[in-house]
């Protein structure tokens, strides 16, 4: 099975996961990649993320969520919540591709779960294709997203 684990935002980090059906074995990353979302023309974006969708063919995309929080929530007053929409368009996407692809959130807190000693740990060839914060970040929501739904016991 193939999952796309993405961290969305301004800079957004994809990850792409292939995991074998019994869970003793890991999964392998098989691409990662990091893109300036907020510099491609919307249009452009929803083309590309369209053809990443086709080529990887993933069973499952997960996706960062995005929550205001009351600390933080004054900050957010008349502002347009970027991060929000790309969520959105990423599910919308995901809905309208043939075949559909299920699309699932975690919160950003699930991360911590895969701090990046666990992953050496865990991987100790090493993680190809992971070069930036972003991918990292897409590794670790794919690698809670796993754990979570017990596909994978590491």
């Amino acid at each position: 099975m193939i999952l796309l684990a993405i961290d969305p935002g301004e800079t957004t980090g994809y990850v792409v996961l292939e995991w074998p059906s019994h869970k003793a074995a890991r999964p392998y990353i098989i691409d990662a990649w990091q893109a300036k979302v907020k510099d491609l023309d919307r249009a452009l974006w929803a083309t590309q993320f369209h053809r990443i969708l086709r080529h990887h063919k993933p069973d499952m995309v997960v996706i960062e969520d995005y929550r205001v929080y009351a600390g933080k929530a004054g900050m957010h007053i008349g502002q347009r919540l970027f991060t929000a929409e790309l969520i959105g368009a990423i599910e919308v996407l995901c809905a309208i591709c043939i075949p559909p692809v299920t699309t699932d959130r975690l919160p950003a807190a699930k991360k911590g779960r895969w701090p990046d000693a666990r992953i050496d740990n865990k991987f100790p060839q090493g993680t190809p294709y992971i070069h930036s914060g972003h991918e990292s970040d897409a590794l670790k929501l794919g690698l809670a997203w796993l754990e979570k739904e017990e596909l994978w016991t590491p």
